[in-house]
C-alpha cells in the first residue's frame, strides 16, 4: 500500500483514483483489546502483552463532495483483518478452532450494512491464525455465496498466511484488482533453499520434520516456521509429499508413494 503513487479503482462510480500519499487520518490500525478487557475483566496490559488482538489495518480513499469545498466523502476502503477467537485465548490460554462459516458471514454482514449506509466500496481481506473451516472455502466460491453475499458495496478474500494462497469468489470481478495487495510476501531465495533441503530429506529418509527443518534450514523463529510450512504445503500441492501431524514429531511431510 505504501508503494506510491497507486491507482485505486472505485467500482461504484467506475473510476480510478490516483493516490500520491496517505494522509494520517486515512490510514489507521485498530484491534479488539478494549472489548476483551471489558468482557474478560482483566488488566489492559495483560491483554496487550499476552493475547493476539484481531489487528486490523484500514486505508480509506476519500474526496471532497464538491471538489474544492465541503466535507470529505469516503469512496473506497481497503482493509486487512485478523479473525480469531479472543475469548478462547482469555479463558483457555489458546485458540485451536478454525473460523466457521457462520462466524465469517456474521462479520461480513456487518461490513455490508456499514458500506451500504455510507455508499462506499469496501475491500476486505481476512486471515485467521487457526485457519478456516473447509466449508468456508467451499462456500466462498459458490454460486450461493455470490448471490447472497457478493454485494455491490463489499468484496471479500480470505488469506492463508502459511501457504500464501488467497481465496475469493471467482464470479466477483472487482476483487481481482485488489488480490495482489493481500498476498503474503515470501523471500523466494529463502524458500528455494528450504525446498532443496526438504527434498534432500525426502530422498534420504522419505520424510522431513518441520521443527528440524526450521532449526537446520532457516534462521529460526516464527518467520522460519512460516517459510518452512509454505514449502511443506507447496510440495504437497506438487504431489511430492503429504503433510500430516505426527504425535511424536509434530508436523511432518512424508514422501508420496
Amino acid at each position: 500500500m505504501n508503494e506510491l503513487p497507486k491507482m485505486i479503482y472505485d467500482p461504484i462510480e467506475r473510476k480510478e483514483r490516483k493516490i500520491n500519499r496517505w494522509r494520517w487520518r486515512y490510514h489507521c490500525k485498530f484491534d479488539d483489546a478494549d472489548e476483551i478487557v471489558k468482557r474478560l475483566k482483566i488488566n489492559y496490559d495483560e491483554v496487550t502483552g499476552m493475547l493476539p488482538l484481531n489487528l486490523r489495518s484500514r486505508y480509506a480513499v476519500a474526496e471532497k463532495r464538491y471538489k474544492l469545498f465541503g466535507w470529505n466523502e469516503t469512496k473506497v476502503i481497503i482493509e486487512a483483518a485478523v479473525l480469531g477467537h479472543l475469548l478462547d485465548y482469555g479463558e483457555n490460554g489458546f485458540d485451536t478452532r478454525s473460523v466457521t462459516l457462520s462466524e465469517l458471514l456474521s462479520v461480513l454482514t456487518r461490513y455490508i450494512g456499514s458500506a451500504e449506509y455510507g455508499n462506499y466500496f469496501h475491500v476486505l481481506g481476512i486471515t485467521s491464525v487457526t485457519g478456516f473451516d473447509r466449508k468456508v472455502l467451499e462456500h466462498v466460491n459458490s454460486g450461493e455465496f455470490h448471490k447472497n453475499f457478493v454485494s455491490r458495496y463489499v468484496s471479500l478474500c480470505l488469506v492463508d498466511l502459511e501457504t500464501g494462497e488467497v481465496f475469493y469468489n471467482e464470479s466477483d470481478e472487482r476483487i481481482k484488482a485488489y488480490i495482489d495487495l493481500f498476498k503474503p510476501v515470501f523471500d523466494e531465495e529463502k524458500v528455494r533453499a528450504i525446498k532443496e533441503y526438504v527434498l534432500e530429506r525426502l530422498g534420504l529418509k522419505n520424510f522431513a520434520v518441520l521443527d528440524r527443518v526450521v532449526e537446520e534450514a532457516t534462521e529460526g523463529g516464527e518467520e522460519g516456521k512460516r517459510l518452512a510450512k509454505k514449502v511443506f504445503y507447496d510440495l504437497e500441492k506438487e504431489g511430492m509429499g503429504e503433510v500430516r501431524y505426527d504425535k511424536e514429531f509434530g508436523i511432518v511431510i512424508a514422501k508420496s508413494r
